[in-house]
């Protein structure tokens, strides 16, 4: 069992970011919650599931000093590097409709300027 000061340690995180994952994960947590003499403990497979919930959004769940221990945690991890890869892929698909989006821009200028000038000529004659 573990106190919310080592969970904190443990996920590099500081101990009001465990606090906050307790109440508002509390459905989830407080069957791992242990309080004894106004001292809170954390089992340890309450710690699995801090890492989940800390980490969740976060590629340093990832870079976490620890051996992934369950299918889970194998699961998440292959998850989020899918995650990662789309996220790539969407910001180069980004970066082409920019792209895309300046050729139509100037493309629009030249029809504009043709016009115009047809338009000069037109009034010319």
């Amino acid at each position: 069992m573990y106190k919310i000061k080592e969970i904190a340690d443990m996920l590099s995180v500081n101990q009001i970011k465990v606090v906050e994952a307790m109440v508002l994960y509390k459905d989830i947590l407080e069957p791992y919650i242990i309080k004894e003499k106004r001292i809170t403990f954390i089992t340890e497979q309450g710690l699995k599931e801090f890492k989940k919930i800390i980490y969740k959004d976060s590629i340093d769940y990832l870079e976490a000093d620890y051996e992934i221990d369950d299918e889970d945690d194998l699961i998440f991890k292959n998850i989020w590097k899918k995650k990662e890869l789309l996220k790539d892929e969407i910001e180069k698909v980004k970066k082409h409709i920019s792209e895309l989006d300046a050729i139509i821009i100037n493309k629009s200028r030249e029809i504009k300027n043709y016009h115009q000038s047809f338009a000069d000529d037109k009034i010319n004659y």
